[in-house]
């Protein structure tokens, strides 16, 4: 079983079955996928069991400069109830990483002169990543509230205001960098 997650830790948590066809490791593999071990996730492609729930990768390494962004940094700062379906990636407009067939990865592209507003890191299920902080995460809600829908922009705002070590001031700022001042302010007074 040692052999079969050293194969899975250097194909980065996941493995396709075709670079391994043919080979004694083969078998090996879809024995473990029938005692529950391992999991098929997609056409051809495998995942140890336990790191289904891992909601976590190492974004430097699977997608460089990559920031953790969106469903993932609300669900991070607790803002919403709603599950990720995918880790969320935020890069640089003109960049077209290649992303592995698992875990799921949505990718969110930004102007470079946006890009770093907010950026921070984090510790997350052991992975220190690139992740925009709660103001730069709900100006983001508010950005893309027609995409995302008003409802959840609203939650996502509301949960901010309830939380004990919110920077409105900050909140603020952003928005006027991001263009959004106007909006920011019409949510807050709604809300408040």
């Amino acid at each position: 079983m040692n052999e079969i997650k050293q194969i899975f830790e250097r194909n980065g948590g996941y493995l396709k079955i075709s670079s391994i066809h043919g080979t004694y490791l083969h078998k090996k593999i879809l024995k473990a996928t029938k005692e529950g071990v391992v999991t098929r996730v997609g056409h051809g492609v495998y995942v140890l069991t336990d790191n289904l729930a891992n909601t976590m990768i190492d974004v430097e390494k699977v997608v460089p400069n990559g920031i953790v962004s969106m469903y993932s940094a609300w669900d991070y700062y607790q803002l919403t109830t709603q599950i990720p379906s995918a880790i969320n990636i935020t890069v640089e407009r003109n960049r077209k990483p290649w992303t592995p067939p698992y875990p799921p990865i949505t990718l969110h592209y930004c102007s470079e002169r946006l890009l770093n507003i907010g950026l921070t890191q984090a510790t997350i299920n052991g992975y220190t990543v690139k992740i925009y902080d709660k103001e730069r995460s709900v100006c983001d809600a508010i950005r893309h509230r027609k995409k995302i829908g008003t409802d959840l922009a609203g939650e996502i705002m509301r949960n901010y205001l309830l939380s004990k070590d919110k920077n409105i001031t900050k909140l603020i700022q952003y928005a006027k960098q991001l263009k959004i001042g106007t909006v920011v302010n019409q949510y807050l007074e709604s809300i408040l």
